[in-house]
């Protein structure tokens, strides 16, 4: 049987899917128009489709594959959108698809549908339901996972979950988690020139880079920690930004990055250590 579900995948089908919701433009907080495109498709190979619009211009959309009803639901899970970054026409190049939101991760939703469509065409009856559920606001800044909080809020959700956003050959069973911090380091008082400003006026920025070495120092600590299937926690420095002109002292400093982290941990642990590391420098 595996091998037969396995034989009726259509690579130039799911190269089609994808090369369609590619050629869509989906940056996070509008998706409407690839969300409507996806919805269509599942309803083309049989699957009973809703586009749930609790956010206007990131509609979700939650398919299923009823199954026999004596199992539990297994959920394919994607997202819609993109970053907001200009890319080249999507084309084909040696069996890869190139473009906007092709790898994260309109190829993954692809295979979902492929999925969906090979389990519908053979008429195979699952104990359990397919889920399929597609949402719009992943990508932070911009979309921190609202809509997909509000599914499984109202109960729209699998027993258990594959995540179709996998960049190898191997199926993961477990994952890192993340949180994005922010720091924004500040002094009193306006900006300054650098020779009016008085002498000992703490420095935002570089307030900030003991922040980044901090940060830095622990995230080599991390990376001596492999965990199984996954690798090991870190921390990652993505945005520092403070002053307004190359001589004046400036009042404040932005620093954001992300934090990934093990099964193991949990938010409020990683939410301590930064709060640790905010309340060294503060002090310092």
């Amino acid at each position: 049987m595996r091998e037969e579900l396995l034989g009726r995948v259509d690579a130039g089908r799911l190269e089609q899917l994808t090369l369609d919701l590619v050629r869509i433009r989906s940056y996070t907080g509008d998706t409407r128009e690839v969300a409507e495109a996806y919805a269509r498709h599942l309803r083309e190979i049989g699957l009973e489709v809703e586009i749930l619009r609790d956010f206007q211009n990131d509609p979700c959309v939650v398919a299923r594959l009823r199954g026999a009803g004596q199992g539990p639901t297994l959920e394919f899970n994607g997202h819609l959108d993109t970053v907001p970054v200009e890319h080249p026409a999507p084309y084909v190049q040696d069996g890869r698809v190139y473009g906007r939101g092709s790898a994260d991760m309109k190829g993954g939703l692809a295979a979902m549908a492929e999925s969906a469509r090979v389990i519908a065409e053979t008429g195979i009856r699952l104990k359990g339901d397919l889920l399929l559920v597609a949402h719009g606001l992943h990508e932070a800044p911009d979309g921190h996972g609202e809509d997909l909080v509000d599914l499984v809020r109202r109960g729209i959700k699998g027993d258990s979950v594959i995540i179709t956003e996998v960049a190898s050959d191997t199926l993961p069973v477990v994952g890192l988690g993340q949180a994005a911090y922010e720091f924004t380091v500040t002094r009193p008082g306006e900006s300054s020139h650098e020779l009016l400003t008085p002498f000992g006026t703490p420095h935002p920025i570089l307030a900030a880079v003991r922040l980044v070495n901090l940060i830095q120092a622990r995230h080599a600590e991390l990376a001596k920690v492999q965990i199984p299937y996954v690798g090991a926690e870190s921390f990652f420095v993505g945005i520092l930004h403070g002053g307004d002109f190359f001589n004046r002292w400036t009042n404040a400093c932005r620093l954001v990055g992300t934090r990934r982290y093990g099964p193991e941990n949990t938010y409020d642990n990683v939410l301590a250590e930064l709060t640790a590391m905010a309340l060294q420098v503060e002090q310092e």
